[in-house]
């Protein structure tokens, strides 16, 4: 084949690969480089169709060997640039654009995946530069408005990020992308009929748009529209049979609606569909709970468990034993102790059944030998203790500042304001002293509560999750003189007696039956007749940050709305080390600092379950 042939036959393979004729295309460019291995066009074109094939170490190097032929081809270089990017090399990517820019300077398709780029290993500042350059550089490059409006979406610049979209539908009617992130964007504002309206007419120029179902049901179901979402999530199966995020969706409303049955087949195919679909696991997990299947859930438990590995960096390993912090093990074993729950209360009294459960679910492995000495402590004898001054008046002052307006309890801001204003060590500090036990924080919130906010935990109650050596802390951050927001304690001793003589151990659906449970005890426990409240201790301190520490597992407890105002709580959950395992205030601090940042990097902030202990032989297996 000589040279004229092979141009030739390069123009005809090039024809076809316009035509979308890949195959036959990339035939003939392997024809040509069986004969001439160094020929630019054919690399370059057969690693453009290895991409788009997503065969991309092949067409990486192909473009490569293209690149080293003719290093200063802008185009040559973007489409290496292209697959790298298909093929989440990012950085690579970014050297690539960034080159052919530096060889032509006016390339807004380069500008544009440059901008693609940027943005999604978070450096979204340049990305947005670089993006606005694109389109003021080619204005009618709709792919870049919506680039751009991704990108000012990232940093929270809705208003501008709108407008890009809509931009980009100015210049391509039928967008069916722009009009799906516009919707995302109206909808993260609470506009939802305009995100509606824009779902629709995304799904309109687009009817097979999966995402825009799934995405127009998720609307719904906010706006309480259940009927109208779960058609839109069938929808969106019908048109992707395989959508494991429809099915779970799906499955969410159908639960909400009582449709249990319904809502288990959904949650099953999901996981069918997507067998690493965790998410899926748990809530079908619970579905089936429900409906009284427990030896299924516990088979689901045991489907979790072996799914993943406990990871080395979230736990922590002393002599015998190991603290597990690992939220996959913990969201597991929170199904473990509710299912075991159930499971024990068909033959047992509550009481019998919380007893049973905690002790198989949070064994107090640290404690060795120093349970006797531990019980004499008073935070563990009375159940609560009150702690003056945990927090100065100006730090709280600057606290309820910084996150009265804030809709999430936990933040990486709130967790950076409790470490730099020492906070966190003096909480660390105060419960070594009070206890003997080094202790880790493994969450961290603020509340702000208002006379008509009404809560499940305004009823007594313990936390049953938690085991009895487990400690919480609420620091007060402004004064209940006038306001008379509280938390009320019963005493460990009576709490203990109260339970034991009347069954209650505050559980969700035992809370409405508190009086008709006690109602009998007037007299034994000397409770009120009339509130038929036992005896309590009132916390409504008249001074900004004091704080009650108290172990929720031991003592009944309930919260009190403010009559007025708004009562603002700053609360720490606590677990304990072993005291002997030789950790620093330092050492506990560091760490405290990573499991809470963990838990808002793994999305768990509203997560509300203890780290358990298990034996070393058992984290080995």
């Amino acid at each position: 084949m000589n040279q004229e042939e092979i141009m030739q036959q390069l123009q005809a393979a090039v024809a076809l690969h316009n035509q979308g004729e890949l195959d036959r295309a990339e035939a003939i460019y392997r024809q040509v480089l069986a004969v001439d291995a160094n020929n630019f066009f054919a690399l370059n074109f057969s690693g453009c169709i290895c991409r788009e094939k997503k065969r991309f170490d092949e067409g990486i190097d192909l473009l490569s060997r293209a690149v080293s032929l003719q290093p200063g081809n802008p185009d040559a270089v973007y489409n290496l640039g292209n697959v790298f990017k298909d093929a989440e090399r990012l950085d690579d990517a970014i050297s690539c654009y960034e080159k052919a820019l530096r060889l032509r300077t006016e390339y807004p398709e380069a500008l544009n995946n440059l901008g693609m780029c940027l943005k999604e290993v978070d450096r979204y500042e340049h990305a947005e530069i670089v993006l606005k350059r694109a389109v003021s550089m080619q204005p009618g490059l709709a792919g870049a408005w919506l680039n751009l409006g991704n990108t000012l979406k990232e940093q929270e610049k809705f208003e501008e990020s709108i407008a890009s979209y809509r931009k980009a539908i100015e210049m391509k009617p039928n967008f069916a992308g722009a009009w799906l992130n516009l919707g995302n964007t109206l909808k993260e504002q609470e506009k939802f009929e305009e995100s509606i309206a824009s779902y629709r007419k995304a799904i309109e120029v687009k009817p097979d748009f999966a995402d825009a179902w799934l995405n127009l049901g998720n609307t719904l179901k906010e706006q309480e529209k259940f009927k109208e979402s779960i058609a839109s999530y069938r929808k969106a199966i019908e048109v992707k049979p395989d959508f494991a995020d429809a099915y779970f969706n799906l499955g969410n409303v159908l639960k909400e609606e009582g449709e249990l049955v319904e809502a288990i087949a959904s949650y099953r195919k999901a996981t069918e569909v997507r067998p690493d679909f965790l998410d899926a696991y748990f809530q079908l997990g619970v579905v089936c709970m429900n409906v009284g299947s427990l030896d299924e859930v516990r088979q689901i438990i045991n489907t979790l468990r072996q799914m993943k590995s406990l990871e080395d960096e979230a736990s922590i390993t002393f002599q015998d034993k190991i603290l597990v912090f690992d939220w996959h093990y913990r969201r597991a074993l929170d199904l473990s102790w509710k299912v075991e729950l159930a499971a024990a209360g068909v033959d047992s009294s509550p009481l019998a059944a919380v007893k049973q459960v905690d002790s198989l679910c949070f064994p107090p492995l640290f404690l060795g030998d120093q349970t006797p000495c531990a019980e004499l402590k008073m935070l563990y004898e009375n159940g609560y203790l009150v702690d003056e001054g945990i927090v100065s008046s100006g730090v709280c002052a600057q606290f309820i500042s910084q996150f009265n307006d804030v809709n999430e309890p936990m933040s990486a801001e709130l967790v950076e304001a409790v470490l730099t204003n020492g906070v966190l060590r003096s909480v660390l500090e105060k419960i070594l002293l009070h206890t003997g036990f080094p202790h880790l924080v493994w969450n961290c919130a603020y509340f702000a509560k208002g006379p008509d906010d009404e809560e499940v935990s305004d009823a007594w109650h313990y936390d049953n999750h938690y085991n009895i050596w487990t400690p919480k802390l609420m620091v007060y951050l402004n004064s209940q003189s006038e306001e008379r927001g509280a938390t009320h304690f019963v005493d460990q001793g009576l709490s203990r007696q109260l339970s034991e003589k009347s069954e209650y151990v505050g559980l969700v659906f035992q809370r409405e039956l508190f009086a008709n449970r006690v109602k009998e005890l007037v007299e034994e426990l000397n409770i009120d007749p009339v509130t038929l409240d036992p005896e309590y201790y009132v916390f409504s301190p008249e001074k900004a940050g004091a704080g009650v520490w108290f172990c929720p597992a031991r003592a009944l407890h309930r919260g009190v709305s403010p009559v007025k105002g708004v009562r603002h709580v700053l609360s720490f959950s606590l677990t304990p080390l072993p005291a002997d395992c030789g950790w620093s205030v330092d050492q506990c601090l560091e760490k405290s600092v990573e499991i809470l940042q963990d838990k808002i990097k793994k999305g768990m902030q509203k997560a509300d379950i203890n780290p358990y202990w298990i034996a070393a032989q058992f984290g080995s297996d």
